[in-house]
């Protein structure tokens, strides 16, 4: 629930752009951070990159399944709308607030509206999978998104 655009890195090095991701402040072995964030009351990540059922007080076990398989498929999804648009998603000011936008589907206004002309429809198809409310409507695994935009480029 931490991928954004403040923990991705681009390095280049003689005409190759390699790109990696990091985040320090949650370094542990990446089943204890499932654990941690789909079987934990509180709240881990940074708010906007969370999936909606994180903010869930009571979690389905079908939610936690699903989501701990793949926790940044929807934070994936919120990176690449604000690479697209160029801003980070509006924040609500309290924990309260953001707890509700997420809850009631309101932050999917910000992640599926407002692109340029110029955006690709298959990013934009994309982010809208990615970012679905429920978990197990999203795509499953990076696998899938690969998948997908290999074949928008056979076309």
């Amino acid at each position: 629930g931490d991928l954004k655009p403040a923990n991705v890195l681009f390095f280049e090095r003689e005409n190759c752009i390699s790109v990696l991701v990091n985040d320090f402040e949650h370094m542990q072995p990446l089943d204890a951070y499932r654990k941690m964030l789909y079987e934990s009351t509180a709240l881990f990540g940074t708010h906007g990159y969370i999936p909606p059922e994180a903010y869930k007080e009571e979690r389905k076990e079908e939610d936690r399944s699903i989501a701990a398989s793949h926790p940044d498929i929807f934070s994936y999804g919120v990176l690449l709308a604000t690479l697209l648009k160029g801003q980070e998603p509006q924040i609500s000011s309290s924990v309260q607030e953001q707890t509700a936008a997420m809850l009631n589907g309101a932050y999917r206004k910000y992640l599926t509206e407002g692109f340029s002309a110029e955006a690709p429809p298959v990013l934009v198809k994309i982010i809208d999978k990615c970012t679905k409310p429920l978990s197990y409507d999203r795509f499953q695994s990076f696998a899938e998104i690969l998948d997908k935009l290999y074949s928008c480029m056979q076309l």
